[in-house]
């Protein structure tokens, strides 16, 4: 698993959970964070849902809805579409950014095709541990475009079932506003 990854994870447990939490993990899981294992991510988080006594995929679902919430992450994600419907149909292009600033860091490809209500993202690798992760991802986007809904993991992605895409007021979302706040414009 990528390092970026691991160290995702690292600091999601130590920011959930607390440094005492992490170095149990840790410990339990023979943590390294220069370990080229590719299973290296999932033996700590299984390790953290034995620790947490939380579902394994909760855990991965957890840390992308984390992820999502860190504001650098979450203005990133927002470039991806005007409402949250708009957001899901571009979706896919998510990998093709990811590899721009980590090349080797290997997310699936996304598939999403709408069926009656149904949008379905389809992660074209099987892969729990990212399904549940994209699945966390598009449950706090969905919070932050106001949009309501119903959002479930299938084994080969997570299905979407919009209600009612204005439901609530949208989190505050300007392009500059980052800029602005630092005092670069």
């Amino acid at each position: 698993m990528h390092r970026l990854v691991q160290r995702a994870i690292e600091e999601f447990i130590i920011a959930n959970y607390g440094s005492d939490v992490w170095t149990k993990v840790a410990t339990a899981s023979r943590h390294r964070m220069t370990s080229d294992d590719e299973t290296h991510g999932q033996k700590v988080m299984h390790a953290a849902s034995g620790e947490l006594r939380k579902p394994y995929v909760e855990m991965w679902e957890d840390l992308g809805a984390w992820l999502a919430r860190l504001e650098p992450m979450r203005r990133l994600l927002r470039f991806s579409g005007r409402d949250f419907k708009d957001f899901l149909q571009n979706i896919v292009d998510l990998p093709d950014y990811t590899r721009m600033v980590v090349p080797d860091l290997k997310m699936p490809g996304m598939t999403v095709v709408t069926e009656d209500e149904v949008l379905r993202i389809l992660v074209r690798r099987r892969d729990p541990e990212w399904i549940h992760a994209i699945a966390g991802v598009v449950r706090v986007m969905a919070d932050d475009y106001g949009a309501l809904g119903l959002i479930w993991v299938e084994p080969d992605g997570i299905a979407v079932q919009v209600s009612d895409d204005c439901f609530a007021e949208a989190r505050d979302f300007h392009l500059g506003a980052g800029i602005l706040r630092e005092g670069l414009a």
